[in-house]
């Protein structure tokens, strides 16, 4: 017997809540080992630093700005189903979040970006 799954907005939010975690984690790593180039003195630190003032960065940080901000709010939106009883207006909950993350997206990526053109 297999189990099949389907991917209606609960798995859909579950996948992407586990993929955006992972991707923050990762983040989390880059930084702190940027940060230890400190004790290696300012020279290395500059130079670690410098590489992520390069576009492909800049990118990457939109993307890591995209995955820190729906994990929040899908987090917000677990709470909100697992501790307030709103679990009928889960899939209007989801679409809702999406909808208001996308269009805070939008803005955050374009500021990210326009500061690397300046």
């Amino acid at each position: 017997m297999f189990l099949r799954y389907k991917w209606e907005t609960g798995m859909l939010a579950w996948a992407m809540h586990r993929l955006t975690g992972v991707a923050v984690t990762f983040y989390l790593f880059l930084h702190v080992y940027t940060m230890t180039k400190l004790h290696d003195g300012e020279a290395a630190y500059n130079t670690a630093v410098s590489a992520f003032s390069q576009p492909m960065w800049k990118a990457a940080e939109a993307l890591l700005f995209g995955a820190v901000l729906y994990h929040a709010v899908n987090g917000v939106r677990i709470v909100l189903v697992d501790f307030f009883g709103a679990a009928r207006q889960q899939r209007r909950l989801f679409w809702g979040m999406m909808g208001a993350s996308a269009a805070a997206f939008v803005l955050g990526s374009w500021l990210i970006i326009s500061h690397a053109v300046h």
